[in-house]
């Protein structure tokens, strides 16, 4: 595994491998050392070994695998400081974007949020998706949301982050 992205005062906040020519890769396919690229994925909490991440070949929506955590420990609050990934992608101001996603759940409780971001702007212009809820028992569901990035910002930010000990799966993001 290779540490490498935002770094805190403790060290690596997240971790992520990269492959230009692989895209958004919303739905995990290109992996480089177990890992799926172009996504940052929390690392303290795979450090500590509070969770487990990897790609699973036995469950898929589309491909031949989906995103899979065994979360063993939680932070309520979320952050870096629990399991969960994201990714970052250019957008253009003021335009509304359809965003997609499956995903399947055995007992955690799930925070999901598309935002937008600039470096001096704090908080974040953001939608959430789903707040702190258990989105299922065991068995795959859609969501879907449009989002309409703020004037002035050029980005839009997909995260997840996992709030109770359970296993949960994602597969096909697309935005």
């Amino acid at each position: 595994m290779v540490v490498a992205g935002v770094f805190g005062g403790h060290g690596p906040m997240s971790i992520r491998q990269t492959d230009k020519s692989a895209g958004f890769n919303g739905s995990f396919e290109i992996e480089k050392d177990g890992l799926p690229v172009n996504w940052y994925i929390h690392y303290p909490p795979i450090k500590s070994k509070d969770a487990e991440v990897s790609l699973d070949t036995t469950e898929a929506v589309e491909g031949r695998q989906s995103l899979k955590f065994v979360v063993h420990r939680a932070v309520p609050g979320g952050g870096w400081r629990s399991a969960g990934f994201f990714q970052v992608v250019p957008a253009k101001p003021s335009h509304t974007y359809k965003v997609t996603f499956w995903l399947k759940n055995r007992g955690s409780k799930v925070s999901l949020f598309v935002r937008s971001e600039k470096p001096d702007v704090s908080p974040p212009a953001q939608k959430m998706i789903l707040g702190n809820e258990e989105t299922g028992t065991n068995t795959w569901r859609q969501f879907n949301c449009e989002y309409t990035v703020p004037k002035d910002y050029h980005n839009i930010r997909f995260e997840l982050g996992l709030l109770r000990p359970g296993v949960v799966w994602i597969d096909d993001v697309r935005i």
